[in-house]
């Protein structure tokens, strides 16, 4: 009896554990590290401080040894995902070269890094307050599948000429 309720608390603890989706790369404890608009409005007083933020990415500059990306931050959600509307920006720092058109614009990111400074750019013709984070670990997640492979599916024994003729959405049998 004993045994069993050993084998059922271990397959319970099991389960829980495998139903977390945060990635290994952003994963860690953020509770104390500042939000944006408070590094915004500091200056330089929380440099070197460790943050999580994401967002997407709107604009990417490969330089000699760097590449520059401005994120469009949001809200992360309990997996770190981030999700509803802007609350601001921040410049993300990557050593080495990332494809711009591998990790472009539209991409979700989440960063893990250290605040270096803030610096004043423009956004057309406004003046901005970019917090500029070195990052040190980050997740691109994943591009979503196209619609038709989501919500579709074609049943290989009833339609003859299933992955030869015809366009996704398209059989004489339906």
């Amino acid at each position: 009896m004993r045994l069993a309720k050993l084998i059922v608390i271990a397959f319970i603890c099991l389960a829980v554990s495998a139903c977390s989706a945060l990635p290994a790369a952003v994963r860690g404890d953020f509770s104390d590290s500042p939000g944006l608009a408070a590094v915004q409005s500091s200056g330089d007083s929380l440099n070197g401080r460790e943050v999580r933020w994401g967002g997407r990415v709107v604009g990417v500059q490969n330089r000699a040894a760097e590449t520059r990306m401005e994120i469009a931050s949001q809200p992360l959600d309990s997996d770190a995902r981030p999700t509803g509307k802007s609350n601001g920006r921040f410049l993300a720092v990557f050593s080495g070269f990332l494809d711009p058109a591998v990790y472009g614009v539209g991409r979700e990111l989440t960063v893990v890094g250290r605040v270096e400074r803030v610096v004043e750019q423009k956004i057309g013709d406004f003046p901005y307050h970019f917090p500029v984070v070195r990052v040190e670990r980050q997740y691109f997640w994943p591009l979503p599948r196209p619609l038709y492979e989501r919500y579709y599916w074609r049943d290989p024994w009833f339609d003859p000429w299933y992955p030869f003729v015809y366009p996704p959405f398209y059989s004489p049998w339906y």
